[in-house]
């Protein structure tokens, strides 16, 4: 499976560099009123060690929102974190709002006031899925664009959210808050018409729920995709048996099979591979027989494929 990952450089390509219409919030002040941006509901929420959550008094609803002008010419992309601490379903629910035409927010039921793009977290029953809807101005029949994984928000959970969206076409990831990857989830299509509106919470909570949600990271943005294949940093005998293989940018699991790898002069073979960090940027190779000592290896790795799909063949690197 094709996984995804964030890239401190991208992030800090962003920050030097301005785009129209982005914004962030990692939520690291005191309180909502410490940023003028967030309206609706604000008394229902507290921010607390860096994260944004519900405080409500009593079973209702709240909405949270904050204007956007996202330039859909570029290829576009919202993220965030949600914990939910219970099993969600259809009287605990929340909806994420990616673009509203208007602040209403669309509750799930009657008819709407505004065109909007939203995912809904909860549904009665134990399939529960992040599901991206739109809903149409005038309308009360909410259209699916796309539906992840069947039961995987059923119970509570933390998790973090990656939506891209380019002309017309949408990409679900999730993965779990502290994991450094998205995993895809789900696609569709549908083409947004809108170019301004608002980014936005919408909670329908009972009584024992009033404080178990919560939200953090969250990013609209402009999307920078990674086309630039992985290669090979160094290589480096770490004894008379192993190797330790950088790479320049982390690899998929396919970075695992044996068969990828051969050293000259012949006659070794590749018998046991491991990543050394989470960020699978780092390989340790066991070899079946000792390296020749002080004798130059050329170490070449047949298929090597990044986490964004990337691939490069016939990769070298030498080492003693």
């Amino acid at each position: 499976m094709k996984f995804l990952k964030i890239y401190f450089i991208f992030l800090l390509f962003i920050v030097l560099v301005p785009v129209s219409g982005q914004w962030s919030d990692d939520f690291n002040y005191n309180a909502l009123n410490d940023n003028p941006a967030w309206q609706g509901d604000t008394a229902d929420f507290m921010i607390e060690n860096g994260v944004l959550k519900l405080f409500a008094p009593a079973a209702g609803s709240s909405k949270l929102y904050r204007s956007e002008q996202p330039d859909f010419s570029s290829p576009w992309v919202w993220e965030f974190k949600l914990e939910m601490d219970f099993s969600p379903s259809n009287n605990n629910y929340a909806q994420v709002f990616l673009i509203s035409e208007q602040n209403d927010l669309y509750s799930g039921s009657g008819v709407s006031a505004s065109t909007a793009y939203y995912l809904r977290f909860g549904e009665n029953g134990s399939e529960d899925a992040v599901e991206l809807f739109r809903i149409d101005a005038g309308s009360s029949e909410p259209v699916s664009v796309a539906r992840g994984s069947n039961g995987l928000v059923a119970q509570g959970f933390s998790r973090k959210y990656r939506i891209e969206y380019s002309g017309g076409n949408w990409t679900l990831f999730s993965g779990e808050e502290d994991d450094p990857y998205y995993y895809p989830e789900a696609q569709g299509t549908d083409t947004i018409f809108l170019s301004t509106g608002v980014f936005g919470f919408y909670l329908k909570y009972t009584v024992s729920n009033t404080q178990n949600y919560a939200f953090d990271d969250v990013f609209s943005g402009v999307y920078f995709p990674d086309t630039v294949a992985p290669a090979i940093g160094a290589a480096e005998a770490i004894d008379s048996h192993k190797l330790l293989l950088y790479f320049t940018e982390p690899v998929d699991s396919s970075a695992l099979e044996p068969a990828n790898y051969a050293l000259s002069p012949a006659g070794n073979s590749a018998v046991a591979l491991a990543f050394t960090g989470s960020e699978q940027e780092t390989l340790e190779i066991e070899w079946e027989n000792e390296f020749p000592s002080d004798q130059l290896l050329t170490l070449t790795v047949n298929m090597l494929e990044d986490i964004s799909g990337n691939s490069a063949e016939g990769l070298q690197s030498t080492f003693t």
